[in-house]
């Protein structure tokens, strides 16, 4: 007892360490303690930086042979703050933070909008809490392969070499390929999981992961909150439609993608994505406004890991600004020479030219990301390729945004775009970030984007948020106006009704949905016979000698067994869903279907010999059949869920 209660202390405490206490004193260092932001943006400025600067630490402990062990991680995130701190009391008694600080907050939040902001905080948790009670075991299979990489890290105490071997026809017959390059992992989504592990000892096979992953989730709601705050700052109800946006992407939807269930699903570039994306557009909007390099250059640092972080995040993100830069140019044709003048002021300063060299020396000297070579590049850009990345009915992306969201959205962006405030920097980002997200989605031939439609769709949730409480609130005070203009032609209390309907209706959606998703009950109990299956195969297997196929089909949190065996990202190697082998555009190796599928047959049987696989783990139900038919075969373990069999060589 004593035992686990020290290691849950260590592990939050090792979370504290790692996720805020570096990105704290970095804080300090460039603004000082008196630096005029909000509690919630230092909260999540503080998370965000932590997570790029142990990201970067390591990177550069890496690049320099130290291994990246519990004693380099602590010792140089310690170091860090420490010099931190130093340069802040430096900067401090040289008076350097008067003219970095930025602009203070002039006005609260009242007793009532203090209780709302509260309310709606405590029921996100609480509902996304109630569905990951279920699902937080490790199952997810895009959670497993991430955990395998961070896991070598650990174990290694070196960053990772993604590559990974195959099943190739060799003339006749088939062997495993030597291992090969592979561009879809990138090193920012496993550095902060093997930090932590390696700080607190916490095992990967747990709960751990989806942890990180649920305060990565409630901080991207925070940033979002934060974001709107900023963006509505000198509205009259700029706070009131802050709130909404926090009711729009806290407990409305509250499991739907990429919010809850990414966190059970494992999905870690899509989570740091939605996080960073909102934290920079703040730190944009920010500098943009007060015209202030150190603002920008934050937000550049922030740009710059989420490039570390996540290929398809940091894609989009350029979109997005992309957009803004047209729009806000469009809308500001008379002024723009002006503006740019405040620009080009800003990007030539020595805050973020320090940044751009500090970016350009971690990229060609400490370490490259792999999405940057040719071919990945050409797998991202360039006429879509499939039919899932042909772009999405718009049926579709209301199914994925949310009913309520898509139709105030819509309402947001339409109120927005012919309203006078759309000249502002705030409005140019907000409508920027979701008219790319909706070409990137319905469009995507248009951008030359060769993504998975509904990956990108995942995204734009936020922006519809943003949106959502605008338009919300806007309606609001409009109704609220016509009871005192009369000669209105709607009688005003027929509004009222009719508005508060609607507004019922819509967000009653966003519950159903939560409803709809809870899990009544998961499916640990055979998680846990998967895992005690792979420990006992990995306890007596040769790595060296023996070679390990495993189903993908039928089997539970099957990606998972791979960190029993730490013998490559491939082994064992899986039959995968059945549809992979009938890809028309893409011919696949059928080995690993044939050797499952049909143990007994002559194309098996080249199978076997060709790459040596001696150990088959697959479900009793459906696929023990076939071995039990034949002596060439030897059940070697049974239990409900999961059955291996050995083939004598």
């Amino acid at each position: 007892m004593i035992e686990f209660i020290s290691s849950q202390i260590l592990f939050y405490i090792s979370i504290i360490f790692l996720l805020f206490v570096p990105g704290y004193f970095f804080m300090l260092a460039v603004w000082g303690k008196e630096n005029g932001f909000s509690s919630i943006e230092k909260t999540v400025l503080s998370f965000g930086s932590s997570v790029i600067i142990v990201d970067f630490l390591m990177l550069i402990m890496g690049r320099l042979d130290i291994p990246l062990s519990k004693v380099s991680i602590a010792g140089s995130v310690f170091l860090f703050s420490a010099l931190s701190l130093s340069l802040c009391l430096i900067r401090k008694k040289i008076g350097a933070f008067r003219k970095n600080e930025s602009e203070p907050k002039k006005t609260g939040f009242s007793y009532f909008q203090t209780i709302a902001i509260i309310s709606i905080l405590f029921l996100t948790v609480f509902i996304k809490t109630a569905y990951l009670t279920n699902t937080v075991f490790p199952t997810s299979t895009d959670l497993g392969h991430h955990m395998y990489w961070s896991k070598v890290i650990t174990d290694t105490e070196k960053l990772p070499t993604y590559e990974e071997s195959d099943v190739i026809a060799s003339g006749e017959g088939y062997t495993i390929s030597e291992p090969e390059a592979i561009a879809d992992f990138i090193i920012g989504e496993h550095l902060i999981f093997a930090a932590i592990s390696s700080l607190s000892g916490a095992d990967f096979v747990s709960a751990f992961p989806s942890l990180i992953l649920f305060i990565i989730n409630i901080a991207s709601v925070l940033a979002v909150f934060a974001l709107a705050l900023e963006i509505f700052r000198k509205y009259p109800q700029g706070v009131n439609i802050a709130i909404a946006v926090l009711f729009f992407i806290g407990p409305i939807y509250a499991l739907s993608s990429p919010q809850a269930k990414f966190v059970s699903g494992g999905v870690i570039g899509n989570m740091f994505g939605n996080f960073f994306i909102p934290l920079a557009l703040l730190f944009f909007i920010k500098a943009l406004r007060e015209k202030k390099s150190v603002l920008l250059a934050t937000a550049m640092f922030i740009v710059l890991g989420l490039a570390f972080t996540h290929h398809l995040s940091t894609f989009i993100f350029i979109f997005s600004l992309a957009f803004t830069f047209l729009l806000f140019c469009i809308f500001n044709f008379k002024n723009l020479f002006s503006h740019i003048k405040d620009w080009l002021r800003l990007l030539f300063s020595p805050w973020v030219l320090g940044v751009l060299a500090f970016g350009i020396a971690m990229v060609f000297l400490v370490h490259t990301p792999s999405y940057l070579n040719p071919s990945a590049v050409d797998t991202a850009v360039g006429t879509p390729s499939k039919s899932t990345r042909t772009g999405l009915t718009f049926s579709q992306l209301t199914s994925t945004a949310g009913q309520a969201r898509m139709i105030f959205g819509l309402l947001g962006l339409a109120i927005l775009l012919f309203s006078k405030e759309h000249k502002k920097y705030g409005s140019a980002f907000i409508l920027g970030w979701a008219v790319a997200l909706f070409v990137m989605s319905l469009k995507p031939s248009l951008l030359y984007v060769d993504i998975p439609s509904n990956r990108i769709a995942s995204y734009i949730i936020f922006p519809l948020a943003i949106l959502s409480g605008f338009a919300l609130i806007r309606i609001f005070e409009w109704t609220k106006n016509s009871l005192s203009h009369q000669s209105l032609l709607i009688n005003p209390s027929y509004i009222i009704v009719m508005f508060f309907i609607f507004a019922v209706f819509l967000t009653q959606g966003g519950f159903t949905d939560n409803s709809s998703s809870l899990s009544h009950g998961g499916n640990t109990q055979s998680a846990i016979q998967t895992f005690h299956a792979s420990g006992y195969l990995a306890d007596f297997a040769d790595k060296e000698k023996d070679v390990v196929l495993k189903d993908h089909n039928y089997l539970t949190a099957d990606a998972w067994i791979k960190l029993y065996f730490m013998n490559g990202y491939n082994y064992p190697f899986s039959r995968g869903f059945f549809k992979r082998y009938e890809d028309p555009i893409k011919v696949r190796e059928q080995c690993t279907l044939q050797m499952i599928s049909f143990p007994s047959s002559t194309e098996a049987k080249k199978c076997f010999d060709g790459t040596g696989t001696n150990f088959l783990m697959v479900h009793p139900q459906f696929d023990g059949t076939q071995f039990r038919k034949t002596r060439n075969f030897w059940q070697v373990y049974s239990s409900n869920e999961l059955t291996i069999f050995h083939k004598p060589q």
